[in-house]
């Protein structure tokens, strides 16, 4: 835009009130009416012109914070007033010579619209309650451009202040359809012009229902650079990634003699019945537990499909050269060294690798990650991992965590298609793999612990692709500077604003969790409970009556109804719970008698199952002898068989462990907590009308 161009060349960083308003007018945006004037007797016309009451404003590139400086003068009625004010606003400020002479927007609701540069997502576009409350109250959301018309009625919804935009206090409804085309027109503006640093639009003030931009701010900086975009996601590269995921033939690069961390992958891939070609190469040995050894990579005979290189840092360069050079289809570099050091020679290495896998074709994972692992063709990077298939995908910047969410497959009943670690990802990244994962028939749930974004944009687009055919889980760190530092640490990362990326996930359906409980509860939930359609009216059965009231109340704070038991429900619940002590509405307590009648609980369950008003049961139970517990366990999971509606069973402090461990063996979820229970599957409901409403 030219008006841009015009003051990057005078060296300028900010443009005026009144060359913001211009651009925001060229991209549509409505503001308000003004005339720049340099003296008291232009602005008196100026006045006569616009019509009273007007504001006079201050106006210059180099001025900011017009009210704190005293630049503004309002409820001019006249145009001796306007000269006056004129002239006093230029008295304040040596040097100014212009003044903005601007109609009164009659309004008294204030908005804030805005945008800034997001170094990983690009032009990130802000809205919330404006005027002194931007500050003071920070109720601002954000999304990532372009955006759609979807996403800005949903910013509407996402502010805590959102009632200010119905009818109140005889003021009608905001213009919403008007507000969202403001909201995208500032993207286009951060999209189209890469000089463009931040826009502040504060106040946009309802006159009316209509909105107008009554101040404007544009920032610039001449070097700012586009959001970058690596590889790209295509059938080629979801092909590559599926021959690696599947290898047929793979070499332990640096296999180690003795038993040495290298050699955990060896006894990992025999763990899980690899049956692919297994080479091994090291310069000293012919022959390694039993794995034929070759000096170098080249001296393997036939193709390699899949590397996993374990040599030390100084020897990486030419070994991943070497792989390159035979053909070989993808490298995992288990070998650390790279950019995690903070140290020049690292990240020059993996910017090499990046340059070697763009060159060659040939994939690589890492460095500094531990691997692959597929239940189905068993590649794997531990061992004591499910050789069981399941239906969750794992994603993971931390080989750690992936390793104890996989090995602790029989504690939480969560089991995997496929698993990546990626390390530092200099060539294939989180955005690949999360597109991967979305096509993959495999996998149901995907399950993501993120600790930096390298393409934003792509990953945006991975994101929104991916969660409209299934549920992704994103645990990210980085977003305290706490955490930003120690990820930065682990894997170089650049960790990015927490409300940005709020906005983001939001914006692509993705379901974000805190914290490992929360990550294992909602990957446990969402692999378990039936497809189809879920319903949010719950039932409570629990025979202490105190679990019965936190429980209930767990279920308001997540947003979740109690479901309304009919009367032949109820009828059905007097015949065998006794009448005093208990209740027979929800929730059901079938008080302490049911831990010495057994089948108080199964029966209940069975009954308030059966009612057409409820979709879903939280249970908690216990009896007073292992016998009875036996017997809870294997009715509770007998009636959820015959019923198929999702049953959400709680703990009660005194339970043997095993009992939760059959519970989830049998594909129903078990929680430590009422809490932990109502909000997971308050997350499944949220998430499942969020893709019922955006396909439909």
């Amino acid at each position: 835009m030219e008006l841009i161009r015009r003051a990057l060349d005078q060296g300028r960083t900010v443009l005026s009130e009144l060359e913001s308003k211009q651009v925001l007018a060229h991209y549509g945006i409505p503001v308000t009416r003004e005339i720049l004037v340099r003296s008291g007797d232009r602005a008196a016309e100026a006045a006569d012109k616009i019509g009273y009451p007007l504001v006079l404003k201050g106006c210059s590139p180099e001025v900011a914070h017009k009210t704190e400086k005293g630049l503004i003068e309002t409820d001019i009625r006249t145009r001796e007033e306007a000269a006056k004010a004129y002239a006093r606003i230029i008295s304040r400020s040596p040097g100014l010579e212009s003044v903005l002479v601007q109609e009164i927007v009659k309004g008294k609701r204030e908005l804030v619209v805005g945008m800034t540069r997001d170094p990983q997502f690009g032009p990130s576009v802000m809205f919330g309650l404006g005027g002194i409350f931007t500050e003071v109250l920070r109720d601002v959301v954000f999304r990532v451009a372009p955006l759609e018309k979807a996403d800005c009625l949903e910013m509407m919804n996402d502010i805590k202040g959102r009632k200010i935009l119905d009818r109140v206090r005889g003021m009608e409804p905001a213009a919403r359809d008007a507000l969202a085309e403001i909201l995208i027109q500032v993207g286009r503006i951060g999209l189209e012009n890469e000089a463009v640093k931040e826009i502040d639009i504060n106040p946009v003030i309802l006159d009316g229902a209509r909105p107008v931009a009554v101040d404007a701010l544009i920032i610039l900086d001449k070097g700012v650079k586009a959001a970058g975009r690596g590889m790209s996601v295509n059938d080629e590269v979801i092909s590559g990634l599926d021959s690696l995921f599947n290898p047929d033939s793979t070499a332990l690069v640096g296999l180690p003699q003795g038993m040495k961390t290298g050699k955990l992958f060896l006894v990992a891939m025999r763990d899980m019945g690899y049956a692919g070609k297994l080479y091994g190469v090291n310069p000293k040995a012919s022959e390694i537990d039993g794995v034929p050894c070759y000096q170098t990579v080249s001296d393997v005979p036939g193709p390699i499909d899949l590397a996993i290189v374990l040599v030390p840092t100084g020897m990486l360069w030419d070994v991943a050269r070497e792989c390159a050079d035979k053909g070989v289809k993808g490298a995992v570099l288990f070998t650390a060294g790279g950019k995690e050091l903070g140290t020049e020679e690292g990240r020059l290495l993996e910017a090499d690798l990046a340059g070697l896998a763009a060159s060659s074709g040939m994939r690589i994972f890492g460095p500094n990650c531990m691997g692959l692992y597929s239940s189905e063709s068993g590649i794997s990077f531990f061992p004591g991992l499910s050789k069981k298939p399941g239906p969750v995908g794992l994603i993971s910047h931390s080989g750690s965590l992936a390793n104890i969410i996989g090995r602790m497959h029989e504690e939480t009943g969560i089991t995997f298609s496929k698993m990546a670690s990626l390390g530092n990802e200099c060539d294939v990244n989180a955005s690949h793999m999360l597109a991967y994962l979305g096509r993959d028939d495999r996998t149901r749930v995907i399950g993501m612990y993120i600790e930096n974004i390298k393409d934003g944009r792509l990953f945006l687009d991975a994101l929104k692709s991916t969660s409209l055919k299934k549920p992704v889980l994103l645990w990210k760190q980085g977003l305290t500077r706490e955490g930003g530092r120690a990820a930065s640490s682990h894997t170089g990362a650049l960790a990015g604003s927490r409300e940005i990326w709020e906005g983001m996930v939001r914006q692509g359906g993705g379901i974000p969790v805190f914290g490992w409980e929360e990550w294992v509860d909602s990957l446990m939930t969402f692999s378990m409970l039936p497809g189809g359609d879920l319903g949010n009216r719950l039932a409570i059965i629990s025979g202490p009556g105190g679990l019965c009231v936190s429980m209930a109340e767990a279920c308001g704070r997540a947003g979740l109804a109690l479901a309304e038991l009919n009367e032949d429900t109820q009828a059905a619940l007097a015949r065998f719970i006794p009448p005093t002590g208990t209740s027979l509405r929800n929730p059901v307590d079938v008080s302490l008698t049911a831990s010495m009648v057994i089948d108080m609980y199964i029966d209940a369950a069975r009954i308030v199952t059966a009612d057409p008003g409820v979709d879903a049961l939280m249970i908690a139970g216990i009896g007073l002898s292992p016998e009875d517990n036996r017997k809870y366990t294997a009715g509770m999971i007998d009636v959820q068989r015959e019923a198929g509606k999702p049953f959400l069973m709680v703990d009660i402090p005194g339970l043997d462990p095993a009992h939760a461990l059959e519970f989830r063996a049998a594909g129903i979820p078990f929680y430590m907590s009422g809490e932990r229970a109502a909000e997971a599957y308050a997350k499944v409901i949220r998430y499942r009308a969020w893709r019922v409403n955006h396909t439909s």
